[in-house]
């Protein structure tokens, strides 16, 4: 933490994040057919906020930028497409670290209390700026996909108080 005055602070972190979400994709618009899938994916993140902070006391408040690497992606579920040949359906679960976009930047807002010179909870959400999904895909979630997060903390700061 690098102290900008007795009540402003610059913050730059470190953090793994695990964020999970549930998608549903259905088209009926394919022309002899229809195509749907239900399936959850889940990224791992190693990300770098850098927050500027204003205490108040024990309480805090951030606000600020961050940077982040997708290190893993996997998607588990299932596909059903249906002509007017028939239909079928695919389950599957497979790597998909090359879907989705490696890189993200964002914003991120929170508030927390310091419990002693070392130790805080505290509890932010942060947006992603840019979309998840890099191209079009024929079959498979095809819209701006961003991240949304909550994230709950328990932090220790490590150096001198």
């Amino acid at each position: 933490m690098k102290k900008l005055s007795s009540r402003w602070s610059l913050l730059p972190e470190i953090s793994f994040r695990r964020q999970r979400i549930n998608l549903a994709v259905e088209d009926y618009h394919i022309a002899d057919g229809s195509y749907t899938a239900r399936y959850r994916l889940v990224l791992h993140y190693l990300s770098l906020p850098v927050m500027a902070r204003a205490t108040f006391g024990k309480v805090y408040l951030e606000a600020g930028p961050y940077g982040a690497f997708q290190l893993a992606a996997h998607e588990t579920g299932s596909e059903s497409r249906g002509t007017i040949a028939g239909a079928y359906e695919v389950t599957f679960d497979r790597p998909a670290t090359d879907r989705y976009r490696r890189f993200d930047v964002g914003l991120g807002a929170g508030a927390g209390v310091q419990l002693t010179p070392s130790l805080g909870i505290g509890l932010r959400a942060t947006t992603g700026l840019l979309s998840l999904t890099r191209q079009e895909q024929t079959y498979a979630y095809s819209g701006s996909l961003k991240n949304r997060v909550l994230e709950a903390a328990l932090s220790y700061s490590l150096g001198k108080k």
